[in-house]
């Protein structure tokens, strides 16, 4: 069944195909603890700590250009994934694990222009 609900998802919107194979779990964003928003606007965000924004050249879901914007509106750091999947740390990408690790552990963030690639 879901196998069937995969392939028609991919025939009526090829450009949300992440070229993985179809899986009956669901990803974080489905368990987001925050509502939708649905209308664009600045994130306000005074006083915030640096912060890591991990975005995908040709993400499925999510337009890249969006997690540079967001980047720059809350004067983040960007590390940027050139890769066609959503959702990229801790999915086996070694150079997005080590930046995003770091980051957690240790607060820092990468240089601008930091660029990650599948393999």
């Amino acid at each position: 069944m879901i196998l069937e609900a995969q392939q028609k998802y991919v025939q009526v919107a090829p450009f949300l195909d992440d070229g993985r194979p179809a899986s009956a779990a669901r990803d974080a964003c489905a368990f987001w603890p925050v509502p939708n928003t649905t209308q664009p606007h600045e994130p306000k965000v005074e006083g915030l700590p640096p912060v890591l924004v991990i975005s995908t050249t040709n993400d499925p879901a999510t337009p890249y250009q969006a997690g540079v914007k967001l980047a720059q509106a809350i004067k983040g750091a960007l590390l940027t994934f050139e890769g066609t999947q959503h959702t990229v740390f801790l999915q086996g990408v070694s150079c997005v694990d080590k930046v995003g690790t770091d980051y957690l552990v240790n607060g820092t963030v990468p240089a601008p222009g930091t660029r990650c690639q599948a393999g």
